[in-house]
């Protein structure tokens, strides 16, 4: 190797400005998700549109043939963001806690037992066992066909098919569950789904990169008078034979955990989808035509009166849609039509729905067992967690940390061990902003700190407050008001707006500034 010809990296893509930057965003968005969880929504966009230009920017560089350990970094770069900091349905921010562990727990013990009854509903099922957890309406159907005389073999084997079908579907639902009540507060949807998309494309540009066994890939020639690659695997490893292999197989098992859910949440976006446009089309034929549900509820009873002469079963048993998808009869999409406008769910309910997906909505209680409050450590919970909490939650913490340290060795040590030159200042613009950024983002964690110390020290800093009005002789008055429990001075006066009946305000301290006239 000491006969290498060093080659110049490119530092738009990871040069040191960028490479500092990401790594403050790292450390600042565990600092911050550590002692405020209600700042989790921003962290997460920020860091979730950082990682989404670095995917954008290595696809670019590499349809312009840019090295493979050069890819080999970026892809450090996205998967250390999502190992570290960057959770896409945020379960990961019930951890870092002992007091979100704990709802975590309980949390999860309710789903879990969801699953078991559904589970047991499943198999009760296959043993031809009613179960009441399930809708009874294909018993009902049948039996309605059995006392007309109409059953016949054929339909009954179908409506068993549906009623198997709808179980699966019934089954196969209740991950949505979980996700649902795993999710926690002040975490929008919207945002779910933009971060597993972006987990999904960076897993599936991992797998096509440990794949691809053209030149471009993994299996690059090396340069002239240069070894094989090198990367970073606990000490200096060459990016051939079983070190692909192990990250091939690591490529997989990451694909394994983001795909499900990932298509899971893509299907039900399309299921919106579906229905917005299916109620914007009632909307614009109720616009048009207003009498348009009498006359299709008209013509649907004249459907129903004509398949029930003829004795056709089919239509008593309960429509199924695959994953919310629709296959519906004649008379089921005449109903939908013909639903009473106003009974009839609108297409601006759709974008309700939508701006509640796009809001994380945080409760009372759940502000209460997240926030700090006067009189506890800088992180929330710890001292009144039970020690199998605080041990994990310390143990996951330690996790974050090694996992942060491990990616910037693995960055630096590529760097180094491939003889990659260029890379090593701070002189165009594309390296200084994400510098900046990053900077930025860890002066904002050095003032969080700072103000846990100053709460921590000052407990009482709740009950003094900065005021600001005009005198009575034209100054602007600055005022610090402290209030005081109970009564202690005749001086004081009570201010019933915002104090209880105990509570009472004084200002002990007033700075006048006088306008300036011009």
């Amino acid at each position: 190797m000491d006969s290498c010809t060093p080659f110049q990296g490119n530092s738009d893509l990871y040069g040191l400005g960028i490479r500092l930057g990401v790594y403050l965003q790292w450390i600042s968005a565990w600092i911050s998700l550590l002692l405020d969880p209600h700042s989790a929504q921003f962290i997460y966009d920020t860091n979730s549109v950082f990682v989404f230009a670095i995917m954008v920017a290595s696809i670019i560089a590499a349809q312009q043939g840019t090295a493979a350990i050069e890819i080999y970094i970026m892809l450090q770069f996205m998967l250390g963001s999502f190992v570290t900091t960057l959770s896409t349905l945020g379960m990961r921010l019930w951890l870092m806690s002992p007091n979100r562990l704990a709802k975590l727990e309980t949390t999860t013990t309710m789903a879990l037992k969801s699953l078991l009854s559904v589970t047991k509903a499943f198999l009760d099922f296959l043993f031809k066992k009613p179960s009441a957890n399930l809708s009874n309406g294909w018993q009902s159907d049948l039996s309605a066909q059995n006392e007309m005389g109409t059953t016949r073999k054929p339909f009954l084997l179908l409506s068993t098919t549906l009623r198997f079908l709808e179980l699966c579907f019934y089954f196969f639902g209740t991950p949505v569950n979980m996700l649902w009540t795993l999710k926690p507060p002040g975490l929008s949807w919207s945002g779910v789904i933009w971060r597993m998309t972006t987990a999904a494309v960076v897993a599936a540009y991992n797998l096509i990169f440990w794949f691809d066994d053209s030149s471009s890939g993994t299996q690059q020639p090396p340069r002239q008078g240069c070894g094989p690659l090198y990367i970073f695997l606990l000490s200096k490893q060459p990016l051939n034979g079983s070190v692909v292999t192990l990250c091939r197989a690591a490529a997989i098992i990451i694909a394994i955990f983001v795909f499900p859910p990932a298509s899971l949440l893509l299907q039900l976006t399309l299921v919106l989808l579906w229905h917005a446009l299916l109620f914007l089309y009632r909307d614009i034929i109720y616009s048009f035509n207003p009498v348009a549900p009498q006359a299709l509820n008209s013509a649907l009873g004249r459907i129903n009166v004509f398949l029930e002469k003829q004795g056709i079963p089919l239509l008593y048993v309960t429509p199924f849609g695959l994953f919310g998808l629709p296959v519906a009869t004649l008379s089921d999409l005449l109903g939908f039509l013909a639903t009473p406008k106003a009974d009839a769910i609108r297409f601006s309910d759709v974008i309700k729905v939508c701006v509640s997906l796009g809001t994380g909505k945080v409760t009372g209680n759940e502000r209460e067992n997240t926030l700090p409050t006067r009189g506890m450590g800088m992180t929330p919970g710890w001292k009144e967690a039970s020690f199998q909490h605080r041990t994990f939650s310390s143990l996951w913490n330690v996790y974050v940390v090694l996992s942060i340290a491990w990616f910037i060795a693995s960055i630096e040590y590529t760097i180094h061990w491939n003889y990659i030159q260029g890379v090593h200042d701070i002189q165009t613009t594309g390296q200084l902003i994400p510098f900046v950024i990053g900077c930025v983002s860890a002066s904002q964690v050095i003032k969080r700190l700072m103000l846990f110390a100053w709460a921590k020290k000052y407990p009482d800093w709740a009950d003094t407050r900065l005021e600001l009005g005009d005198g009575a002789d034209g100054p602007i008055i600055f005022k610090i008001v402290k209030m005081n429990q109970g009564n202690d001075s005749e001086e004081e006066v009570p201010r019933d707006d915002d104090m209880g009946n105990d509570q009472f305000e004084r200002p002990i301290s007033i700075m006048q500034i006088r306008r300036q006239s011009v």
